[in-house]
């Protein structure tokens, strides 16, 4: 049903068109060049080789056309080429010359030939940079319209997620189970609205790029393979100039025929009316008739797994991801826009150059001048496109879920590596790791690289104020979770996951790895209050740009709490006589630091020295396959429901394979099977 719209495939394409005619006429250069080559040993051999030569090139001229005709007609109804009609002349003519000296055929060799070998070179070349830009653009083109249909295949596939979501909650076994498939089911529709919302920006982007392609690029592109092929005729009447020039001054005897014919013919040579006569053989080249060939736009498809209404999804979700989509895509246009105007200035000023060399060659050399304007206009034609790209998103978006308040302050993140777990503010996931696996905002907001689009887009642009709104909605995910933690009975509350922090603003969950197992089950984390003593985990150094109230601290230091965490993830301490801001994540109230009845064999440390105590002997570990799995217990029964799950019970033992990487699920071996469970199902033994 797709390739119903994709009707922009034609039989034909003018620049091929094109291109083969200026390889046809390099390919005439070429012949001229070898024509002088062959005169200058004619000339040697005296007026029977010339003769013959002569002929030869008669002959091959009778066959070729610079019109795209088959044959060199001269009839009523075919325009002339007075590139070819001075050839004939000059062929012509050299039937006439039979005798020359050593001297002639030197100067014809060195000024004649060597000069349109370099035209050829400079011409040849300039036509490839043209066809591999025509490439380019027909790439770009087809990227567009790949991104559209990838788009429309995720779509469906979020339909279908969301189908086959919903048959699983339908046939779920208890309220447990219907309960866990429900916050399965509202994340499929909210990832299947982003995904509808991102293939009708992909509808809109190919539509743009197809636009500026038919409309704009390849008619320009023509206009411009039309102008290198006047630019290789026009070189070629100045080498033929010099060359009348030098015949004049070396063939005395012939001055009479040489100025009456020969001259006359070539200075009557007019690249532009030859490409007039060109473009009336071969009307599929003109630019202005290319530009009627633009197909129908893309229209949105539903879906046949899930049918309904052409417009975007408005809901609270959708416009938060909406919006942040409008902010990068206006950020990225400002950009797009400065680029353009700086490539703008550079073709005025360059086509100023350009004028001056034309007037005076000897200043320097004006198709060198003109290849730099023609690659700057290559760029600022991408560039063109990119726009056209981005004004068709921001105008999809607008038109969709509305515009963003104008007095309103939005994210400017950049990439960040976090050598502390750190809490996203939108999946409430753990944010780990060097190599930049998240994104940061001065207003405090950390997230990963793809939940970028999925936080509010507002920020306050204060560390200490804001507030993610998406526990406050009955709807989310999280807000679920929350609820299922407080119908269970007491103390079988599900643990928060071993790689994340918990869900609730202000608590900090612990972290599990394989190689660093924390027993924190049995402890509780003591409530922050104002005046009680916290100790410094981790140490911490305020960056170059960071806010003029965050202190600097140690490992090991004692600080007291002036302020507590109100959400924020930032509490005001007071640490050797300074006070300022730490983050809230990098302290342990007193109360609570304190060992597990697990590791009670351990020592008790000095403040300097807190630290999580293992016993790394008292692991239980088993190999797999290869793989040395560490024993845990299993806190809750889990029923398969999918290929590479494995269903659990709870209290039974099992072996963790590797780490929780943020998506919330862990390879375990149940000493049978391998497979997928919920990291909160499981505690550390």
């Amino acid at each position: 049903m797709a390739n119903k719209f994709r009707d922009c495939t034609f039989s034909f394409t003018p620049d091929l068109v094109l291109d083969a005619h200026l390889s046809a006429s390099l390919a005439f250069l070429q012949d001229v060049k070898d024509f002088f080559r062959d005169r200058a040993d004619a000339e040697r051999e005296h007026a029977k080789r010339l003769d013959l030569i002569a002929k030869k090139y008669s002959a091959k001229f009778e066959k070729r056309s610079l019109l795209g005709r088959s044959g060199a007609s001269e009839d009523a109804f075919n325009p002339q080429n007075s590139v070819e009609l001075a050839w004939k002349k000059i062929v012509d003519a050299t039937e006439h010359r039979s005798k020359t000296h050593l001297n002639y055929a030197d100067s014809l060799s060195a000024e004649i030939g060597d000069k349109i070998k370099l035209v050829i070179s400079k011409k040849d070349e300039s036509r490839k940079k043209h066809m591999a830009f025509s490439q380019r653009l027909a790439t770009e083109r087809e990227a567009g319209y790949c991104d559209k249909d990838k788009c429309k295949k995720k779509y469906d596939d979020a339909c279908e997620n969301y189908e086959a979501a919903k048959a699983r909650h339908e046939r779920a076994a208890d309220d447990k189970a219907r309960e866990k498939y429900a916050l399965l089911l509202h994340s499929e529709i909210l990832e299947m609205n982003n995904r509808k919302n991102m293939y009708i920006l992909s509808i809109a982007a190919a539509n743009a790029v197809k636009n500026e392609y038919f409309t704009v690029e390849v008619p320009n592109l023509l206009q411009d393979l039309h102008a290198l092929s006047e630019s290789v005729f026009d070189s070629l009447r100045k080498v033929w100039e010099n060359y009348a020039i030098l015949d004049s001054n070396h063939l005395h005897a012939l001055l009479t025929h040489t100025t009456s014919v020969l001259i006359p013919s070539i200075t009557s040579i007019d690249p532009k009316q030859d490409t007039l006569a060109f473009m009336q053989c071969n009307p599929q080249t003109s630019p202005s008739a290319f530009s009627r060939l633009t197909p129908k736009d893309f229209v949105y498809i539903p879906s046949p797994m899930w049918r309904d209404a052409n417009g975007m999804a408005s809901d609270a979700h959708s416009r938060c991801y909406m919006i942040n989509k409008l902010v990068k895509v206006k950020r990225k246009l400002e950009q797009v826009e400065r680029d353009m105007m700086k490539h703008a200035k550079g073709i005025e000023g360059t086509e100023k150059l350009h004028e001056v060399y034309v007037k005076n060659p000897e200043q320097g050399d004006m198709d060198d001048v003109f290849d730099k304007i023609l690659e700057i206009r290559r760029e600022h034609s991408i560039l063109s496109i990119l726009k056209a790209k981005l004004q068709a998103n921001i105008e999809a978006i607008i038109s969709g879920v509305g515009d963003a308040k104008p007095d309103d302050v939005f994210h400017n993140f950049h990439n960040c590596s976090y050598a502390i777990p750190t809490s996203c503010n939108s999946c409430r996931q753990v944010i780990w790791g060097v190599g930049k696996p998240g994104l940061s905002c001065k207003g405090g907001v950390n997230v990963h690289v793809k939940c970028e689009l999925k936080v509010p887009p507002t920020c306050s642009q204060s560390k200490c104020m804001y507030r993610s709104n998406s526990l406050k909605s009955f709807n989310s995910p999280a807000a679920h979770y929350l609820q299922q933690q407080k119908h269970l009975p007491m103390g079988e509350k599900s643990p928060t996951r071993s790689n994340a922090v918990a869900l609730v603003d202000g608590e900090s969950g612990g972290h599990h790895s394989l190689g660093d197992i924390r027993t924190s089950t049995q402890g509780t984390e003591a409530p922050q209050t104002v005046g009680g003593d916290a100790v410094v985990l981790y140490d911490y150094a305020p960056p170059m740009n960071a806010d003029v109230e965050e202190l600097a601290v140690m490992e090991g230091e004692i600080c007291q709490v002036l302020d507590v965490d109100d959400g924020g993830g930032w509490t005001k301490v007071r640490c050797g006589g300074k006070t300022g801001l730490i983050p809230s994540a990098y302290i342990k109230h007193r109360a609570s630091v304190s060992l597990n009845p697990m590791d009670s064999a351990c020592e008790f440390k000095q403040p300097s020295q807190y630290a999580p105590c293992r016993q790394e002997d008292e692991i239980e570990t088993k190999e797999f396959n290869g793989v040395v799995g560490i024993k845990t217990t299993v806190l809750f029964d889990f029923l398969q429901s999918a290929a590479d799950e494995i269903s659990i019970k709870a209290g039974q033992d099992v072996w963790v394979l590797d780490e929780d990487e943020g998506s919330g699920w862990i390879t375990v071996h149940d000493g049978a099977r391998e497979g997928l469970v919920p990291t909160t199902y499981l505690k550390w033994v």
